[in-house]
């Protein structure tokens, strides 16, 4: 094999090395939602495991193109640690507006069962599991935080 050859074998290889290694970000940012749609499970009237609560509403990237959310939230388990409950969320993010090219996150996290909700200045971080379109593939986290005006922001950061 010339050298050459071996060269271009080399350097597409280290190419495609650097690739993976690199990752894009995207900030989604929306105000406060409206309260959830609550399926309140056996017992009824306190946060049990089956609950859900489902969430749509819209956003924006920080290009200012339209997101629109959907958002399902199921409690896991209760007491799981003093004063929080497990939740599972699976979220969907339709990038351009419904029909829009969707990213698909999935995660769990604590939630204070007093508030029901992180507190101001605490985030979350869940697995960007696929998307279409564009988002096909897509991999990587999400990081959620809660601002203290009651707005969220949602840094992605993928995976190529």
């Amino acid at each position: 094999m010339s050298n050459i050859i071996r060269a271009i074998i080399v350097t597409s290889g280290l190419i495609g090395y650097a690739q993976i290694g690199h990752s894009q970000t995207m900030t989604v940012m929306h105000p406060a939602p409206e309260p959830p749609s609550y399926l309140d499970f056996e017992p009824v009237g306190i946060d049990s495991a089956g609950d859900m609560r489902l969430f749509h509403f819209a956003g924006r990237t920080g290009d200012d193109t339209e997101v629109v959310m959907n958002w399902i939230m199921t409690t896991t388990g209760v007491g799981v640690v003093e004063g929080a409950n497990a939740r599972v969320t699976q979220a969907v993010f339709s990038i351009g507006g419904h029909g829009g090219d969707q990213i698909i996150v999935l995660g769990a996290g604590l939630y204070p069962d007093a508030s029901n909700i992180f507190s101001a200045s605490s985030s979350v971080t869940r697995s960007i599991i696929g998307g279409t379109g564009e988002y096909a593939g897509a991999s990587g986290v999400v990081v959620s935080t809660h601002k203290a005006d009651g707005s969220w922001t949602h840094e992605f950061h993928f995976e190529n």
